[in-house]
């Protein structure tokens, strides 16, 4: 099965990376940075580095076109109680 896992570099997503890898699946990895990718899934999966505050031309096409979508992208986490989550991140989501 081919996965998309969106925050796929951070704290759960590089954990449903590892384990999709380890069952055998296609993996393309949606982060903001490449940085934090895991050094061990070089040539194992395919890593789109993009924002997704800002559009993407024909997303699906450049995305591998998954059968699966694992949106699992939040930033600013250790402020659970902040608006940003409700008026900034959950409409860019």
């Amino acid at each position: 099965m081919n996965v998309l896992v969106t925050g796929a570099t951070g704290f759960v997503g590089r954990h449903v990376v590892a384990e999709l890898l380890r069952q055998g699946h296609t993996v393309v990895a949606l982060s903001r940075s490449r940085e934090r990718a895991d050094p061990g899934w070089q040539g194992r999966l395919t890593h789109v580095e993009h924002d997704l505050r800002e559009p993407m031309t024909h997303p699906f096409e450049r995305l591998g076109r998954p059968d699966l979508a694992m949106h699992l992208a939040w930033q600013g986490l250790p402020h659970y109680g902040d608006t940003v989550h409700t008026e900034v991140i959950l409409p860019a989501s």
